[in-house]
């Protein structure tokens, strides 16, 4: 992952006594790096799971286990006045407070290091100095909320941390951690950690007129104390039970923000790392026509420094979609492809149905199977219903996210006739049509009849 780093304090040389220890190596100066896209939220990664929701009724449900991406970056040391980054970085964070040791102890109180502006630099006041040939065990923490406050010991930094009840009340913090002799520039390279994990939401096919209004997290654990040591391992510990409820909510009418880039949906979760037991976590939406549904998440881990999202696509209870693809090249249609498009697994019908139309695309001739030549027609595990449909006899799994085809196409190549009269052009229209899959092909029988669900099968194809 790419990084920045942030070179801060550029102190002049100087002789001092400080603690009782004479330096002549200069005042201490600070580096600090995070993940290149740090925001005053945990950084957003990649990595999704699907989210569906079903009718008002019915449970939504999560079938695959969550993915993530790591919100912390590696350290690159900058010993130049890198002014981009100085002012990226000062966006995020405009102070932070350090401590260092030395195997003596201490070597000075918390120092507060602040962004100056004007003079686009990092400034800490009082200036101290880099006992010579030295190694240092430095460690910082920033972005604390309210009145909390962080404990710095020469084991490493650590903080009790509440849970603000809503998503925008709820702060990013951060721990920095650093050991060695400074080098040439006194420079401790400071690298800040996420103790926080973030837990976020995304929109993914949703019917236009169901607009999110709520988001709530309930189950989750609401204290904890943070702690990490110098080599930047974050533990948690004094957990309180799984019991409390975190949320978000939009406008009544035009609900919660929806990034137009990325799918987000309002602000992501930033909470404390905890372990997912099954019937642990429940989410709960709400849309602005009132409807709420609700789902348990599968048994996981929310890690500290890492994303943790989830897509929100609907589960068509009564509608699948689905799409063909072919080629077209001169009387000749080949490839023809059927395709679930749909979050639900699906059983899927055909009919074909042409005509001839001439230069103004009037009908002039009728169109059947039996005009042209088909290869390969129907593909292996298609039948043709009294109806006239062509049936794929196996239910089709849901796109997961890409479209899933059935095992074989419903022909390789049709090549059609001459036209009946002059500059007439075949027409050849592919009609698919799809019924949510359930092994009793109730819906099946309700949609296409009897006789057309007892031509299928009650499972997948092995």
């Amino acid at each position: 992952m790419f990084a920045l780093a942030i070179l801060v304090l550029a102190g002049c040389q100087n002789d001092e006594i400080v603690d009782k220890r004479i330096v002549n190596d200069g005042t201490i100066r600070y580096a600090v790096g995070m993940g290149q896209q740090a925001q005053s939220r945990s950084e957003i990664g990649a990595g999704s799971s699907l989210l569906f929701l079903s009718d008002a009724d019915e449970s939504i449900r999560i079938p695959m286990e969550w993915t993530a991406a790591e919100t912390r970056g590696e350290l690159v040391n900058t010993t130049g006045n890198d002014n981009k980054a100085l002012s990226d970085f000062s966006s995020i964070v405009d102070e932070f407070s350090a401590k260092a040791y030395d195997g003596a102890g201490a070597l000075m109180a918390d120092q507060t290091v602040e962004w100056d502006a004007g003079n686009e630099a990092w400034t800490a006041t009082p200036s101290e100095f880099w006992p010579k040939s030295t190694e240092l065990s430095f460690f910082a923490y920033a972005n604390l909320p309210g009145s909390q406050t962080a404990t710095i010991t020469k084991d490493g930094v650590s903080t009790a941390h509440t849970v603000p009840a809503t998503a925008a009340d709820q702060t990013d913090i951060l721990f920095g951690h650093y050991q060695g002799d400074g080098g040439s520039t006194h420079t401790a390279e400071i690298r800040f950690e996420h103790p926080l994990t973030a837990v976020r939401f995304i929109r993914g096919e949703i019917e236009d007129d169901l607009i999110i209004k709520t988001i709530e997290l309930d189950g989750i654990v609401k204290t904890g104390t943070a702690s990490m040591d110098i080599d930047g391992t974050i533990t948690w510990s004094g957990f309180g039970t799984h019991d409390y409820n975190v949320s978000q909510e939009g406008d009544a009418t035009t609900g919660l923000p929806v990034n137009g880039t990325t799918g987000l949906i309002g602000e992501p979760f930033i909470i404390i790392p905890q372990t997912l037991s099954d019937n642990n976590v429940t989410v709960t939406v709400t849309f602005t026509t009132g409807q709420t549904v609700a789902a348990t998440l599968d048994a996981g881990q929310w890690k500290a420094g890492y994303t943790n999202t989830y897509t929100i696509s609907t589960d068509l209870t009564t509608t699948v979609i689905v799409s063909v693809d072919d080629q077209v090249s001169g009387n000749v249609k080949s490839n023809l492809v059927v395709a679930n498009v749909g979050t639900s697994a699906a059983f899927l019908r055909v009919a074909l149905v042409g005509f001839w139309v001439n230069s103004d695309n009037d009908i002039v001739g009728g169109w059947n199977k039996e005009q042209g030549v088909f290869a390969d027609f129907p593909g292996t595990d298609w039948t043709l219903g009294a109806d006239g449909y062509y049936y794929y006899t196996y239910p089709v799994i849901g796109a997961t996210p890409d479209p899933v085809e059935t095992g074989t196409k419903l022909f390789s190549t049709y090549t059609a006739p001459d036209a009946p009269v002059e500059d007439a052009t075949l027409e050849l229209n592919i009609i698919v049509q799809g019924v949510k899959y359930d092994q009793e092909k109730a819906g099946v029988a309700e949609a296409w009849g009897s006789a057309a669900a007892a031509l299928l099968n009650n499972d997948y194809k092995e």
